[in-house]
């Protein structure tokens, strides 16, 4: 990536994070405050992303990439969260981190960061919504930060990773918006991390789930 690339990520994260750190200010702990339209969706999103852990009963430690204030642990059925050891929520507004901690400072198990580069390694990696809103980065430049990150999630996961993102497959599409290819994202990603990868698009959101598993 070019240095001019750089910045233009870096200028389009730092919009990101004041964008979304003033929301919550003023809307609180809300999906709408996370740019949803209402919770129902938004925890239909993370439900898929939870299909990445299995049904057995191991144990596991789990970031969230792009956590917001920590809804997805609000959406977490029974059974997993008795396996979930520790959580890890990164999030690039201060903000976000900040009512994070406050609602969940009871349970020693989480912890929220505000970082943009992933520095702790977990057993699953998972982000959802991440890479929705490019804030004009020119396409391209946008696609290649989405695979860097997903390449990123994937080396730090010791088991998986999990990622949403807007798809092409819709009835029609706004500026701001990065829709991606459903068929170029899979190849992508088998293409780079193996062929334990899974691709969910049936589910009634104008997105699509890929899952990557990390086996032998």
């Amino acid at each position: 990536m070019t240095d001019k690339a750089i910045d233009n990520i870096t200028e389009s994260l730092d919009a990101i994070a004041k964008s979304y750190g003033e929301r919550v200010k003023t809307m609180g702990s809300t999906a709408k405050a996370a740019g949803w339209r209402d919770t129902q969706t938004q925890h239909l999103r993370f439900q898929q992303l939870f299909h990445l852990f299995g049904d057995g009963d191991e144990a596991f430690s789990l970031i969230d990439l792009g956590c917001g204030y920590g809804e997805m642990l609000k959406a977490v059925p029974e059974q997993l969260d008795e396996r979930l050891y520790r959580y890890v929520g990164y999030d690039i507004s201060m903000e976000m981190v900040e009512e994070g901690r406050q609602l969940f400072a009871d349970d020693e198990r989480i912890s929220f960061v505000c970082e943009s580069e992933i520095e702790d390694s977990a057993d699953y990696i998972v982000a959802s919504g991440i890479f929705n809103h490019h804030f004009g980065t020119d396409p391209a430049v946008w696609q290649e930060h989405i695979m860097n990150t997903v390449a990123q999630m994937v080396d730090k996961a010791a088991k998986g990773a999990a990622f949403n993102i807007m798809t092409t497959h819709v009835d029609f599409q706004e500026d701001y918006i990065y829709y991606a290819d459903p068929a170029y994202m899979l190849d992508q990603c088998l293409e780079r991390f193996g062929r334990h990868v899974r691709l969910l698009h049936d589910y009634p959101l104008y997105e699509f789930t890929v899952l990557i598993d990390k086996k032998d």
